[in-house]
């Protein structure tokens, strides 16, 4: 019987946990040279796992100001990845209680996903997501979920920075804004 998703407040069992079995990995560091100037971004490459095992690459945004994890709908429309319905709406806001740019979610991805290790190996993990509009953003990590699997953060813009889940240490990707906000 596949294990239940903790989604935003719902469960989701129709994930199977056999892929996301943890594996013991050694601790090393990378050192990533991560844009200050203007907005530090933290971004971590990983991939969605579609129903026909296909992995779809995506850009994901740690963002500690989201209380939810959510994910890009052109991104989801892009690779054609199966939705279900919430039972609950959820109404996205601004930090200041303005009607977010994504509307009202009504639907959610849930599966596996896929990041890597500092030495290049895969690290599976079961996730849900709220489908919204992100901008350039493919999906974004909400503090909720961050805490839930035992986030840390840190580093300089000198010695580089550096992202683990539980006691996994993640790849973490050169992030850098454009004038006009998108990242390239």
């Amino acid at each position: 019987m596949p294990n239940a998703y903790q989604g935003f407040d719902e469960e989701c069992e129709e994930c199977d946990q056999a892929p996301c079995a943890t594996a013991e990995i050694s601790v090393d560091t990378v050192h990533v040279q991560l844009d200050c100037s203007i907005k530090g971004r933290l971004l971590l490459p990983l991939a969605f796992k579609g129903p026909d095992g296909v992995l779809a690459s995506a850009t994901v945004l740690a963002d500690t100001g989201a209380m939810a994890n959510f994910v890009n709908e052109s991104f989801i429309r892009k690779h054609d990845l199966p939705l279900r319905s919430r039972k609950k709406p959820l109404r996205c806001v601004g930090f200041a209680g303005s009607e977010g740019v994504g509307g009202i979610v009504t639907h959610d991805w849930a599966g596996v996903i896929q990041l890597n290790t500092l030495s290049s190996k895969p690290f599976p993990l079961g996730c849900s997501f709220g489908v919204t509009r992100l901008g350039s953003i493919d999906a974004i990590f909400g503090l909720p979920w961050l805490d839930k699997q035992g986030w840390i953060a840190f580093g300089s813009l000198k010695g580089g920075h550096q992202f683990t889940l539980g006691s996994t240490p993640l790849y973490v990707m050169e992030a850098s804004l454009k004038n006009n906000g998108y990242f390239y």
